[in-house]
């Protein structure tokens, strides 16, 4: 929705088809723009509701930016318009596993994203448990407190 009306700004109008391929193609040729293009590729697809896809793109993306955990809100937002709240909370969950001994933070991120699925699902007493679980890991990050801190007050 955010990129149609810029679209139309700047006189992109035609075929979507030839458009994802040419974002492909900056993708794979571009010498300094790979990121970005995966990012605007992203997020063409999800708008365009190719989910499987798009996921695909989202994982590439996490795969590379292993410690970026805005990438974890995506997904959130990847299973909410497909209304998967509870298959994203397992995914969370799965996520939170895997990093728990190597990126402790990431895991504490992983498990706020599930939190906010399980809420979405209207499961808020597990959404509260999850938090509980968020903060029993050793660690701090100021960002981090106050998001869980904010969306704790939400639920009560």
């Amino acid at each position: 929705a955010v990129i149609k009306p810029f679209a139309w700004i700047f006189g992109a109008r035609g075929d979507k088809n030839l458009g994802f391929e040419q974002l492909k193609t900056a993708i794979q040729k571009a010498r300094y723009a790979q990121t970005e293009g995966r990012i605007v590729y992203y997020t063409a697809l999800l708008e365009d509701q190719q989910y499987s896809s798009a996921f695909q793109v989202l994982q590439k993306l996490q795969a590379d930016y292993k410690h970026n955990f805005v990438l974890y809100t995506w997904a959130t937002d990847w299973f909410r318009r497909q209304r998967k709240n509870l298959e994203g909370a397992d995914y969370f969950e799965k996520v939170y596993e895997g990093q728990l001994k190597t990126a402790p933070l990431m895991a504490k991120y992983a498990l706020l994203e599930r939190a906010h699925l399980l809420a979405a699902q209207t499961l808020k007493a597990e959404a509260v448990r999850t938090l509980d679980r968020l903060n029993a890991i050793p660690g701090s990050d100021r960002l981090l407190e106050t998001k869980v801190q904010a969306f704790r007050k939400t639920l009560l």
